[in-house]
């Protein structure tokens, strides 16, 4: 009977492992993204961008609009220094 609860709370140690590993590796994945896309779009559009909350105000999309279809977004009524 005592090899059986061994066998319980190993496999629920190994499990709550696992799963704190999951967690970790999602958390690594979402920042490596993060600054992926920062990186991304500071080599294209020749920004110096440091975090991805300065993407709030819309202006950047514009940008990116903008370079992908020429003349389609009028980028003078754009508000660059919008807060958010």
């Amino acid at each position: 009977m005592r090899s059986v609860w061994r066998c319980k709370i190993i496999l629920k140690y190994l499990w709550i492992k696992k799963a704190s590993l999951y967690s970790l590796m999602s958390q690594v994945q979402v920042k490596n993204s993060r600054f992926t896309i920062i990186d991304w779009i500071n080599d294209t559009l020749l920004l110096p961008l440091s975090k991805i909350e300065e993407l709030g105000a819309g202006n950047v999309y514009c940008q990116i609009l903008d370079a992908g279809y020429p003349d389609r977004v009028p980028l003078h009524k754009v508000k660059w220094g919008a807060k958010v």
